[in-house]
C-alpha cells in the first residue's frame, strides 16, 4: 500500500499531455481497494483496430509518433507506464492517448518492478532483479516498437507467445501486401525491437526523433522504363531489319547479362533495361 502511496502520488503529478490520459484523482479506499479516476476519453481501442484492420501505414506512423511523444512526457517526468500494448491505447480525433496507469511505476519507487504483459517484454530483459530506470525506459520503448509492428502488418512478428530471444523480427516488407512499405520506415521499426538491448533506442526521445525523420510510409514507384528492343547495326552505322542467319539478338543480349565473361558483365546485377523489367526485389538486395 505504501508503494501504491508513491506511485499514485507520482501519477497525479504529471502535467497534462495531449497524448496521455489525465489523472483526476489516485487513493486508497479505507479499508478497501485502491482506485484510480481518469478523464472520460471517447476512442477507439488500437488493439480492435488492428484486428479489424482498420489501420492505414499512415495512421500507424502517426499513432507511433503521439505514442512515443506521450512516453517522452512521462519519462521526462519520472513515470514509467511498464504496460503499453494495443489494448492500453485510445484511437481518438485528437490523437492516440496512453492509458491504463494499474502497472506504472515511479523513478523513486525503490521497488519498481511493475507488471506488465510478457508478450511485450523485451526478451533480453532479467526480471529477477530490480530494474533501473533506464531497463523502465527500455521496456516502455520496446513495447511501443511491437505495437506499432502490429499495427503496420496486422500480426505479432514471431509464431510464439513472447518475443523469442536472440531472433530478429520478421522483415515486415516480407509479408504479403506490405512489400511497399519504405525502407525507411522498416529500419526505425526493426530497430525499436531488435532483439539487443544495445541494437534498440535508448531513449524514448531517441525513437521520437528517428519516426520524424520517416518522411513517407511507402516505397516511392518505380519510373516506368521503356520497353527494350534489340537492334542490329550493319557495316554502315546503320539499324538493320533483318538479322544475319541463325542469330537472335534477344539470346546475345541475355548471354551478356548473365555472362562473367572477360568481355562484359555490366547486366550482371540487372541495371540495364530489359533487366529492370524484368528483375524481382528480394530480400538478399535489399540487404545489399
Amino acid at each position: 500500500l505504501d508503494r501504491l502511496k508513491k506511485d499514485y502520488k507520482s501519477v497525479l503529478q504529471i502535467p497534462d499531455h495531449r497524448n496521455v490520459v489525465k489523472v483526476i484523482d489516485a487513493d486508497i479506499i479505507p479499508g478497501g481497494p485502491p482506485f484510480i479516476v481518469f478523464e472520460f476519453v471517447d476512442g477507439f481501442d488500437v488493439g480492435e483496430m488492428i484486428d479489424d484492420k482498420a489501420i492505414t501505414l499512415e495512421d500507424a506512423l502517426a499513432l507511433a509518433r503521439h505514442v512515443v511523444s506521450g512516453l517522452v512526457h512521462l519519462h521526462e517526468h519520472g513515470v514509467f507506464h511498464c504496460d503499453i500494448k494495443p489494448r492500453n491505447l485510445l484511437w481518438t480525433g485528437r490523437g492516440t492517448k496512453i492509458i491504463d496507469f494499474n502497472v506504472s511505476v515511479g523513478a523513486k519507487d525503490e521497488e519498481r518492478r511493475g507488471g506488465g504483459s510478457r508478450r511485450y517484454l523485451p526478451p533480453d530483459l532479467d526480471l529477477d532483479i530490480v530494474p533501473s530506470a533506464s531497463d523502465l525506459v527500455d521496456r516502455d520503448v520496446y513495447a511501443l516498437g511491437l505495437t506499432l509492428y502490429e499495427a503496420v502488418t496486422g500480426r505479432y512478428p514471431w509464431n510464439t507467445q513472447v518475443p523469442p530471444p536472440g531472433q530478429s523480427a520478421n522483415d515486415p516488407r516480407e509479408i504479403s501486401g506490405h512489400s511497399d512499405i519504405a525502407p525507411e520506415f522498416v529500419e526505425v521499426i526493426l530497430k525499436a525491437i531488435a532483439p539487443q538491448r544495445a541494437e534498440r533506442f535508448a531513449t524514448a526521445r531517441d525513437f521520437l526523433a528517428a519516426l520524424a525523420n520517416v518522411s513517407a510510409t511507402r516505397r516511392a514507384p518505380q519510373a516506368v522504363v521503356a520497353p527494350w528492343k534489340p537492334t542490329n547495326v550493319d557495316a554502315r552505322g546503320g539499324q538493320s531489319t533483318t538479322n544475319p542467319p541463325n542469330t537472335n539478338p534477344y539470346v546475345s543480349h541475355l548471354l551478356t547479362v548473365y555472362s562473367q565473361s572477360k568481355r562484359s558483365n555490366a547486366g550482371t546485377r540487372g541495371l540495364d533495361a530489359i533487366s529492370e523489367q524484368t528483375s524481382v526485389e528480394t530480400a538478399l538486395d535489399r540487404d545489399l
